[in-house]
């Protein structure tokens, strides 16, 4: 019973943020955001972030599936992912090991943005290789292409782990959430 309250208050916190985050567009970005898409070290504990090309060329060349994540500088709910998302070591150990990262700032990418139809922010892809959506079935008559809003990183570990195992092949993610012990605190 616990873990379908869990995915159902996913499923709606994720558009109730999209909603709230995407109605800060007015918004005037801030200024001196480090969020940008520089690449650095996976021995600074941080997350090896790839610009689009870069990250759509290297997951082809590698084989490995792509993490597309989109964000703007003056959206609340993307510097909370930013700052207690991006920032577990797990998290960030799992996403430099098993996925291509690629960051793309909508207000400076915008026609990346429009490709994907970014309306909300922050939002988040999985990719194959090849750079085609993977449509993640969430529940047994939902598929999602794109993730919107906060991802904890409990959540966010759950997600990298059912996409990198392909589980979305056989399964929803609610029944992998099921089948998965939870993530360690």
């Amino acid at each position: 019973m616990f873990k379908k309250i869990l995915i159902l208050t996913f499923i709606i916190s994720c558009f109730s943020f999209a909603v709230g985050c995407g109605s800060e567009a007015g918004s005037k970005p801030e200024t001196g955001s480090d969020h940008g898409t520089k690449s650095v070290s996976v021995m600074d504990n941080q997350i090896k972030w790839y610009s689009y090309d870069e990250g759509v060329a290297l997951g082809k060349k590698e084989g490995k599936k792509i993490f597309l994540h989109f964000y703007a500088d003056w959206c609340h709910f993307c510097s909370e992912m930013k700052k207690n998302t991006f920032t577990n070591k797990e998290v960030i150990g799992y996403l430099n090991q098993h996925f291509v990262p690629i960051l793309v700032n909508t207000d400076k990418e915008r026609k990346i943005a429009g490709n994907y139809f970014v309306r909300g922010l922050p939002a988040t892809f999985f990719l194959t290789a090849e750079g085609n959506k993977i449509q993640l079935p969430i529940e047994e008559s939902r598929k999602m292409s794109d993730i919107p809003g906060f991802i904890s990183y409990e959540m966010l570990l759950r997600l990298l782990r059912f996409v990198e195992s392909e589980s979305y092949n056989d399964m929803t993610f609610k029944a992998y959430t099921e089948k998965e012990p939870p993530v360690n605190k």
